[in-house]
Formats: C-alpha cells, sequence, structure tokens
C-alpha cells in the first residue's frame, strides 16, 4: 500500500456488481495489483484488486471458483480493494478501502454472492489507514492500521474491543497461525 493513495472516493460502499457463475465472465484485464486475498468457508477464492494509478472507484474484488473457471468480477468501484475477510460461518464478508478509511461488509448469499453491502467500521484520520485483516474464531474483526502503529479488533456489532499497539507505523496485514 502507497501512502499516497488517492483520499477522495465517491462513496465508501461501492454498489455490487452481478457476481456470475464462475465458468464465464471477464477475468481481471484492468492494469493493476492484487491487493489482497482470501478463501471463504466454502472454498472459493476471492481477490482485491488496485490500479495502478490509484483511480478513485476503478478497483474490484473478483470470484475464483477453482480450476476449470476463470476469475469473475464480483464487484467494483473501490478505490483499494485490501483486506479481504469472511466470518467463521461465511454468512458475512468483510473488506477494506484503504484510501475511504472504511470496512465494509456484506451478507453472503451462495446464489447471488456478497450483497447488501454497508459500512462496518470507519476509521479516524489520525489513526491510519485500514488495510489488511482478518476474521478470528468468535467472528472478531482485526484491522492494521497502517500509519496507525497497531492493529484493532472490532466485534461482529463493530465496536472497538481490542488495540495491540506496534513499534512500526506501516502496519499493513494480520493474521493467526
Amino acid at each position: 500500500m502507497n501512502d499516497d493513495a488517492a483520499s477522495t472516493a465517491p462513496s465508501p460502499v461501492p454498489a455490487p456488481e452481478p457476481t456470475g457463475t464462475g465458468s464465464t465472465g471477464a477475468a481481471p484485464t484492468a492494469p493493476g495489483t492484487i491487493e489482497g486475498m482470501t478463501f471463504r468457508p466454502d472454498g472459493r477464492f476471492w481477490i482485491g484488486t488496485m490500479s495502478y494509478r490509484r483511480t478513485v472507484g476503478a478497483a474490484s474484488v473478483y470470484r475464483w471458483d477453482g480450476p476449470g473457471t476463470r476469475p469473475v468480477r464480483a464487484w467494483g468501484g473501490a478505490t483499494t480493494a485490501n483486506g479481504l475477510g469472511f466470518s467463521p460461518d461465511g454468512a458475512l464478508g468483510y473488506w477494506t478501502d484503504t484510501p475511504t478509511r472504511t470496512v465494509t461488509v456484506f451478507d453472503y448469499d451462495a446464489r447471488a454472492g456478497l450483497v447488501n453491502p454497508r459500512p462496518f467500521v470507519e476509521i479516524e484520520e489520525w489513526a491510519g489507514k485500514p488495510d489488511g485483516l482478518c476474521v478470528d474464531a468468535e467472528g472478531g474483526v482485526w484491522v492494521a492500521l497502517h500509519r496507525g502503529s497497531a492493529v484493532r479488533r472490532y466485534d461482529a456489532d463493530g465496536r472497538l474491543s481490542e488495540v495491540v499497539e506496534l513499534p512500526v507505523s506501516k502496519v499493513t496485514a494480520c493474521t493467526f497461525g
């Protein structure tokens, strides 16, 4: 993640686009880079992107259903689609759009994919920018704060429940092992 990324976006929650079946649909073609990846409990692989020029609204999230299929654009309209994760039961999906300082939550529908996007957490400007995230076994969402020297945990309702301060400023990811 680059700290000079665009900081203005039309909306912190982009409108989702049709998910498709995984066997058809366009593969990623826009010039850019992969910013975040995760598996959903059903085995589907999700990939977030960022345009090389960090163009507002140019990033997308793709879903890949596995061998024999092509990635399908699940939704677009982000600036930097970072920090993807799912609740332990797979019912909710989360992602960060770093420049807008927003973590978005979606409901997961087996047929329609990720639906009903809404802000989950908005990170204060002084706290850094949300980057990578992971979800713990209790459904808590841990968010790495780039230029914020910390990782924050939010409970399933989006309330701050824990802060782990770190001796570095550019925290970009968190994981459990």
